[in-house]
């Protein structure tokens, strides 16, 4: 037996140890059992034998001991033995080594916390809801995106869907349920506070132990703001974990020349065993298929040492990982008898894990490409991140892509990789003449594992006239794939795969391409539209620049002004602005402000405006209005509201006697206090139909008199200043 078995007297002396006993403690025959394992003069306290002796039944505790300098955890059964009279005349002790089973206790309790910590760290909501529509999962960003807390929804029905998407959401329910798993499905939903929010979502279905569809592992992502796909959660390490613990095990019992002499229901299945051992049969044989044992046996080991050994590898002749687990047998005199043998098929293990490993490195590459879309608009180095995942993830040898011109309905080349000859950077195809061209036409895969089997004339190498024949040929492609990228309905272009070798890929393969390409598209297609927008924008803010500069050339002309009055009191403003840190908006803001400064003058009659003479004080009362006015005609348009401020503000004077307000010192604001000053250096320097333009020094004289009366003393510095430097 592995477990150390030890018979004590009723006076608690050892009688006898077995094997494992004396490998777990020592030999300790004769001696008192206190005084042996724990040096002490007397029995200790809640001695389980102790109890047995006392009230003749089975008594049994875990305890933590030190090994050396290892902590051990063991289980110790004590129960009593009686002689014919029942009298107890002995007791036997069972010790078992638990530590084993308490380290993968633990080591599995952290295995859930991380991947609890995993799905709670996830950026992206995460949902797993039964086929009732009961939430059984809902992580933190479930949390932040919908505003529902994880005690308000879990057991509860599904909250998030809205009255009017109960039937797209049942639909979507059935596909999953049907074994269909979704991606890139956009859907609408529902936030706690009632409004709507527009989700990426994707769905698979969720299966129990046995393979069956109990529910849905849904992930959605935020569309309506910045946040993207980032990364899918693999299956629970707990389901796993179960079915593994689930798997049969397979039990032989051997002697020392490595014969089969004992064998359960599963090995006899597993390594096609006879039903009755009869004749012997060599395990070896039956194990490996060979005629002696492999060098990493682990029985050899057990057998050599006379310790258990264990031991995992992959057993090619049965196809399965093996984890194999030894335990010498002994004979009663001590001697090695032979050795029981435990095996258990970890293959489903081994695939779970290579699954999961591969899950999550596309899931990265999917979140690295995501990364590139998200962070740059230039789509050179999109498309550089994306054939570096495409390469290195579905390990092909080359891919290209190709885009699709409107204008000449044609493919051009726009990135590649992988390929020997550059000739692939002048490749143009024309739509239908190639099998880019036809998957663009049909809108549909072209896969062709083995080019030789395909019967394809694009790929022909009877045949060149194609582009695409001649590079398959100089390249020595035997696969190939062409994927339309198409979103909204409209193809953008082709993603095309090459391999080196005949390449028949997996279901999860091709899902994982048609993924890649749907968010190549979504790539494309962002920056195509950010492009036209950006184009669009400034087309609009050069027909709204445009309009404004027309409305300043009628004003001056209404005014009387002189040709061109609003542009120099615009550039001159401008200059002047530049000199106190205005830029960017702000100053164009002001450039337009100083073109329509005079735009409340539609508001005052021609009688009034265009009067030769003084003004009586009820005309100046109409025409101190006009600034007035301009805020009325202006405020309506939000374009222009940051503009405003001069029209409105510009005859505010720096001693508090200007209008309309009155406003004083650095309450005028400072665009209107800079266009003062070059509103009237303009109209000084220029000829009016009623005088003659002043000398430039007679203005300047003029400007500088009034500093700190009616203008800002820092504005007027600022254009002496320009003055002085020439002003161009």
């Amino acid at each position: 037996m592995s477990d150390g078995v030890t018979v004590l007297g009723t006076d608690f002396r050892i009688l006898y140890q077995n094997q494992s006993a004396i490998s777990m403690a020592g030999r300790h025959t004769g001696e008192y059992c206190y005084a042996a394992y724990e040096r002490k003069s007397g029995v200790c306290e809640s001695c389980q034998m102790q109890m047995s002796f006392g009230d003749g039944n089975v008594h049994r505790a875990e305890r933590k001991v030190m090994a050396g300098d290892e902590t051990r955890y063991i289980e110790i059964t004590a129960s009593p033995l009686r002689d014919q009279a029942g009298r107890i005349v002995a007791g036997v002790e069972v010790v078992r080594d638990l530590t084993g089973r308490r380290q993968s206790e633990e080591n599995f309790l952290k295995t859930a916390e991380i991947l609890k910590s995993l799905v709670d760290a996830s950026p992206l909501a995460i949902l797993a809801v039964r086929l009732d529509g009961v939430v059984m999962l809902w992580n933190h960003a479930a949390v932040r995106i919908f505003g529902w807390q994880e005690k308000e929804v879990i057991g509860n029905y599904n909250p998030i869907v809205p009255g009017d998407k109960i039937a797209e959401f049942e639909s979507l329910m059935e596909r999953v349920c049907g074994g269909q798993s979704i991606t890139g499905v956009r859907v609408k939903r529902k936030r706690k506070d009632g409004q709507p929010i527009d989700l990426n979502l994707a769905a698979s279905p969720l299966r129990d132990e046995n393979g069956n569809i109990v529910g849905t592992m849904a992930l959605l992502e935020d569309i309506t703001g910045t946040v993207k796909m980032e990364e899918q959660i693999s299956q629970s390490r707990h389901d796993w974990e179960s079915t593994f613990n689930e798997l049969a095990e397979m039990i032989t019992v051997h002697d020392r020349d490595f014969n089969i002499t004992r064998a359960n229901r599963a090995a006899k299945k597993i390594l096609g065993l006879p039903e009755t051992l009869s004749s012997p049969a060599r395990c070896h044989e039956y194990f490996h298929g060979k005629s002696c044992p492999p060098r990493n046996c682990p029985a050899c080991e057990a057998m050599k040492t006379g310790r258990p050994c264990s031991s995992e590898f992959y057993e090619p002749h049965l196809n399965r990982f093996l984890e194999i687990s030894v335990v010498p047998r002994f004979d009663a005199a001590g001697g090695l008898a032979g050795f029981l043998h435990v095996a258990k098929d970890i293959t489903g293990r081994k695939l779970a894990e290579g699954k999961i490993k591969s899950q999550l490195e596309k899931i990265r590459a999917l979140r690295k490409i995501d990364t590139a879309i998200t962070g740059s608009m230039d789509l050179q180095i999109t498309f550089d991140i994306f054939l570096d995942e495409v390469l290195s993830k579905l390990k092909v040898d080359a891919a290209d892509i190709l885009l699709l011109k409107s204008r000449t309905m044609a493919l051009e080349h726009a990135a590649s990789k992988g390929f020997k000859n550059e000739n692939i950077r002048q490749i143009r195809l024309k739509v239908g003449d190639s099998c880019a061209g036809q998957a663009v036409l049909e809108r549909r895969n072209f896969i062709f594992p083995d080019i030789s089997e395909a019967r394809c004339k694009y790929l022909s190498k009877r045949d060149h006239q194609f582009p695409q024949t001649y590079l398959v040929c100089r390249e020595g492609f035997k696969a190939y794939f062409g994927v339309p990228l198409i979103v909204k309905g409209r193809v953008k272009g082709v993603l095309e795969i090459f391999h080196r070798a005949v390449l028949r890929p997996d279901e999860e393969w091709l899902e994982f391409l048609d993924s890649l390409a749907k968010q190549l598209a979504v790539a494309i297609d962002n920056t195509i539209m950010f492009e036209e927008l950006q184009r669009s924008n400034d087309e609009l803010t050069m027909a709204y620049d445009s309009t404004i500069e027309g409305w300043s050339r009628v004003l001056d002309y209404r005014d009387a002004e002189t040709e061109g009055h609003s542009q120099r009191v615009a550039e001159i403003s401008m200059k002047i602005a530049e000199s106190f840190g205005i830029a960017g908006e702000d100053i164009v803001h002001l450039r337009r402000g100083a073109l329509l400064h005079d735009i409340g003058k539609l508001g005052v009659p021609d009688s009034i405006l265009l009067k030769a003479g003084p003004l009586t004080s009820e005309e100046w009362k109409i025409m101190r209005r006009h600034p007035e006015i301009a805020l009325e005609l202006l405020s309506p348009v939000k374009y222009l509201d940051p503009a405003i401020t001069i029209p409105h503000y510009h005859h505010e004077k720096w001693d508090g006697t200007g209008y309309p307000a009155g406003l004083k010192g650095k309450q005028i604001p400072l665009p209107a206090r800079i266009f003062a000053v070059a509103d009237v250096w303009d109209a000084l320097c220029s000829d009016r139909p009623y005088r003659k333009g002043w000398p430039k020094e007679k203005v300047i004289r003029f400007i500088r008199s009034l500093s700190g009366v009616h203008f800002d003393p820092e504005v007027v510095a600022a254009f002496l200043a320009i003055m002085k430097s020439g002003l161009k």
